[in-house]
């Protein structure tokens, strides 16, 4: 899935950026919004700078699952997350991701 996601961020424009994706997940219309949290997850720990503005996606259904993903592909940088996946974890739409991101973050 790494590899994967590393051919997904080679072929991204040059201005495509950790910024620039943060920016357009609080910003951008909603379809723009679920592609940058999507985005974000691709560039895994290196999107860390991105969990505050991801968390905060998780308060917005359409994005919960998208920025749920993203958060465990970013893994333990994502630590700051831990709280509010923890309160999504019984949710029955997104708690076994909840779950799954979970595992991630804690290295399990």
């Amino acid at each position: 899935e790494r590899l994967n996601d590393g051919v997904r961020i080679a072929a991204l424009p040059l201005d495509v950026t950790v910024t620039s994706l943060e920016a357009e997940l609080g910003a951008g219309d909603p379809f723009s919004q679920l592609y940058a949290a999507k985005r974000l997850g691709w560039f895994g720990p290196a999107a860390a700078q991105a969990v505050p503005a991801l968390v905060e996606a998780l308060k917005v259904e359409y994005l919960r699952r998208e920025a749920i993903e993203a958060l465990g592909k970013i893994g333990p940088p994502a630590q700051a997350a831990i709280p509010a996946l923890v309160a999504l974890q019984n949710e029955a739409l997104v708690g076994i991701y909840a779950k799954d991101a979970l595992s991630k973050i804690r290295g399990n």
